[in-house]
């Protein structure tokens, strides 16, 4: 998958990112010039997105905790007040959020 758009300044949330559609689509906005923020269960497989320079968590995003988790890790990557997070979204597995421009 390739993306035809630059995606430099962006950042992009990917959940289910260690594998299949996820993965392809992580790799995708990475090499399209966004930030990534690559959320999966997988410790082994979200430890060689870190690798590839994709921001990475551990999360399996049924939890509980997963949306605060999740929200943090965005907060990190700017202000946390231009990033918006609808945590009924997380039970979608390959769900991807563009995030506003940095």
């Amino acid at each position: 998958m390739s993306l035809q758009h630059d995606f430099t300044g962006r950042r992009v949330l990917v959940t289910g990112a260690a594998d299949g559609i996820g993965l392809g689509t992580a790799r995708a906005f990475l090499a399209a010039g966004a930030t990534v923020m690559a959320v999966d269960s997988n410790a082994e497989a979200v430890e060689s997105l870190a690798a590839a320079g994709m921001r990475a968590l551990v999360q399996d995003i049924s939890a509980v905790d997963a949306p605060a988790r999740i929200e943090a890790l965005i907060a990190e990557e700017g202000d946390r007040k231009s990033t918006r997070l609808n945590s009924s979204h997380l039970v979608i597995s390959y769900a991807v959020f563009c995030l506003k421009k940095k």
